[in-house]
């Protein structure tokens, strides 16, 4: 990273992740931060309602999806004023707020999902997921130290953010040359 990398940085909305997001600020050229998608339409799962409701959470839901703050700004007021179950009522308070919270970090996530660019972390997260916990926490037969889950790691976000086509290969072959001199 330089004073000149632009970082995009998606985030589940923990203000100790936005901290660290802002930590590099002094670093880099911009910042572009964004409330991760897969952690907004995890909160929606969580909600049921009447049908003539529903209908209107996945409304507000639409309009979040295409940044239209004023409306599901709005659509929020009105769904809870007619939601009757005090614990979806609860859920939805708590999804208004999370949404409030993070309102700056709110994107066209439309636009960019047909861009291709990213909006969610759920790539990263199945990352993890898949290698740390499997590998790692001593269920299989072969285990991995911390150390070559690390390098593992490194070399699969190098790749994921197109570095290695700069500096893998060399690398690589610089490893293969001093073994073979």
């Amino acid at each position: 990273m330089t004073k000149n990398t632009a970082i995009t940085a998606i985030c589940d909305g923990a203000s100790n992740c936005w901290d660290v997001v802002d930590s590099l600020e002094p670093y880099c050229a911009k910042i572009t931060k964004i409330l991760d998608w897969f952690h907004i339409a995890k909160r929606f799962q969580n909600i049921s309602l009447p049908n003539h409701l529903q209908k209107k959470l996945e409304n507000l839901k639409w309009c979040i999806w295409h940044n239209q703050t004023d409306k599901w700004l709005d659509k929020f007021s009105e769904i809870i004023e007619k939601t009757r179950s005090t614990k979806m009522n609860l859920r939805l308070r708590q999804l208004q707020t999370y949404l409030k919270n993070n309102k700056e970090n709110l994107t066209d996530y439309n636009k960019r999902y047909i861009a291709k660019q990213a909006i969610s972390s759920s790539i990263a997260e199945s990352n993890v997921e898949s290698l740390i916990n499997q590998r790692c926490k001593g269920k299989q037969h072969m285990q991995w130290l911390r150390s070559g889950a690390h390098a593992l790691l490194q070399i699969r976000a190098s790749v994921a953010s197109n570095e290695w086509k700069h500096f893998g290969d060399q690398y690589v072959f610089d490893a293969i040359t001093k073994k073979a001199a």
